[in-house]
């Protein structure tokens, strides 16, 4: 098999995880949006971390997704997020590395005005859609978004998530 050389190759012992790196990389090239496909299945330890790299774009202004198994996870830091009226299923709220001020949750089933949630108390957990526009912002801090799609529309209109 020929050599390409847009492979970029990494030794197996190292200090970041090949998502980390493969977003490093994008970075570098000016790209701030990331859909990471099945970043979600199989262990654990490297789930929380591609959760850790979806913080870390988040922080420097860029939008990530992992998507797999039906879910979708996403970090907001000092933004928002909006959610088209066809977005379906359940979602839950978290705060990550620190508070999160100045929450607001709108067009959902629990709505939230100005409220601060801590990465030690699951207050954001089981909220739900409901064929409205829906929009979650944070004033300060950065928030960790999962949903469950159960309609595909994620999938089908990724663009109009990203930033």
């Amino acid at each position: 098999m020929p050599e390409c050389d847009s492979v970029l190759k990494f030794p197996v012992e190292k200090d970041y995880t090949d998502t980390f790196l493969a977003y490093e990389e994008g970075a570098k090239k000016g790209y701030c949006n990331f859909v990471i496909y099945g970043g979600t299945g199989g262990r654990l330890d490297h789930t929380i971390a591609n959760i850790q790299t979806l913080a870390n774009i988040s922080k420097n202004g860029g939008r990530g997704f992992l998507i797999g198994n039906g879910t979708v996870i996403t970090a907001v830091t000092n933004s928002v997020i909006e959610f088209p009226a066809e977005t379906a299923g359940k979602a839950g709220v978290f705060a990550f590395g620190g508070d999160a001020i100045g929450v607001d949750i709108s067009g959902m089933k629990y709505t939230a005005q100005k409220i601060n949630i801590s990465p030690y108390f699951p207050l954001g957990v089981s909220n739900e859609f409901i064929n409205k526009s829906a929009k979650i912002s944070v004033g300060n801090g950065t928030l960790i978004i999962v949903w469950y799609e159960t309609s595909k529309q994620f999938s089908r209109n990724i663009d109009k998530y990203l930033i």
